[in-house]
Order: structure tokens, then C-alpha cells, then sequence
């Protein structure tokens, strides 16, 4: 149990300052919202990336490959990590929901809720019709 628990901080570690790190050179020296960098971050180490590389001390990847995971359905899991990791990227998810719903301005939001669901609907229906449009002009095998 131990040796769990000491790749979970390991791995929480890794990603928190490696999203800070990213985010700090991105706000600073980029001059782009720090978000970009934390979201590059997760990309760069994520299971399917440099998350895959051996650490000699560890006997194993930092971010587990899903065959040592917990199966799910015919020996294959649907999670790229550990379930105990799942479970802190869900309640931290939840978390920043929660914080970015406590920073909304109520004025601000009501003014442009009206535009905003036009942009939004509309980003619907256009991509909705551009992926018709596509799979009309280049599939054409289509079963009616």
C-alpha cells in the first residue's frame, strides 16, 4: 500500500508542477493565458506521451499503461491510469467547476446570455451541416 501511495504523490507531484511551470512560461514569457501552458502539460506528460517512460527507482512508468490497470470489460480498461488518480482529477474538476462558477458575474452573464446562446447554437447547426456536407461530398458508400 505504500508503494501506491508514493506513485500517487508522485504522479500528483508531476502534474501540478509541471502545469504550474508551463503556465508560469506561458503567462510570462509568451504573454497567452497561463491555461494554455497547464493544458500542454497535461498533453506533454499524459499516459500516451512521456507519461509511457521508465523511471529507474520506480520499477515501472509514472503514469501506468492500461494493461497494468484495473480491467474493466475483457481484460481492457477504459482508464489510461490509475483509478485512484481518476479520482483526484474528478473532485479537482468538480472544484474548479465550483470556483469558476463562484468568479461569474450574475450581471455580466444575463447581458450576454442572449448572444452567447445564438454563438452557441449556431456553432451546433454549422458544424452539424459542414459534417453532412463532408461526408455527402466524400463517402460514398452511404447506407440510406
Amino acid at each position: 500500500m505504500s508503494h501506491l501511495m508514493t506513485v500517487l504523490m508522485l504522479q500528483l507531484a508531476i502534474i501540478i508542477l509541471s502545469s504550474r511551470f508551463l503556465g508560469f512560461i506561458f503567462s510570462k514569457y509568451l504573454k497567452q493565458p497561463s491555461v494554455l501552458g497547464e493544458l500542454l502539460a497535461g498533453m506533454i506528460i499524459g499516459p500516451y506521451a512521456l507519461g509511457q517512460l521508465r523511471i529507474p527507482f520506480m520499477h515501472g512508468q509514472v503514469f501506468f499503461p492500461l494493461h497494468h490497470v484495473a480491467t474493466a470489460v475483457n481484460g481492457v480498461s477504459s482508464l489510461p491510469i490509475s483509478p485512484e488518480l481518476y479520482g483526484f482529477a474528478t473532485a479537482a474538476s468538480i472544484v474548479l467547476l465550483f470556483l469558476s462558477g463562484l468568479e461569474t458575474d450574475l450581471k455580466t452573464f444575463l447581458r450576454f446570455s442572449l448572444v452567447g446562446s445564438f454563438v452557441g447554437m449556431g456553432g451546433v447547426i454549422f458544424s452539424f451541416f459542414l459534417g453532412d456536407l463532408v461526408t455527402v461530398l466524400f463517402v460514398k458508400d452511404v447506407v440510406s
